[in-house]
């Protein structure tokens, strides 16, 4: 992330603002106000989704016969997905090579895990 930040700095000056405006210069109270700072958690998100922390998830295993988009997938088979290329992928981001938090400014989708 920091990296990120370093390479654009006015990203870096909207981080540094909406921190500062929200908990000014004093650190105890910055874990009370994160789901305040709503540009920190799409800088977050954004970095998550540029630079995956592993680039393949651990292995799954199908349970069960399966055929997604016209293959077929047989009981026990070995499946890797890859988040790196999920997270450059054409059909799902607008330029996704580029570093854009606010992409995640305006999705209606729950990165948490509760949206599927």
């Amino acid at each position: 992330m920091v990296v990120e930040l370093l390479r654009n700095p006015e990203l870096m000056k909207n981080v540094q603002n909406e921190v500062r405006g929200i908990i000014g210069h004093t650190k105890d109270k910055a874990k009370d106000n994160l789901d305040k700072m709503h540009y920190l958690n799409a800088v977050i998100k954004e970095t998550l989704r540029f630079h995956p922390p592993l680039a393949l998830l651990v292995r799954q295993e199908s349970i069960q016969d399966a055929k997604i988009q016209g293959y077929d997938f047989a009981t026990g088979t070995q499946v890797f997905i890859n988040v790196w290329a999920i997270g450059r992928d054409l059909g799902l981001w607008d330029n996704p090579k580029k570093f854009h938090p606010e992409r995640f400014l305006t999705y209606s989708i729950d990165f948490k895990g509760h949206d599927f």
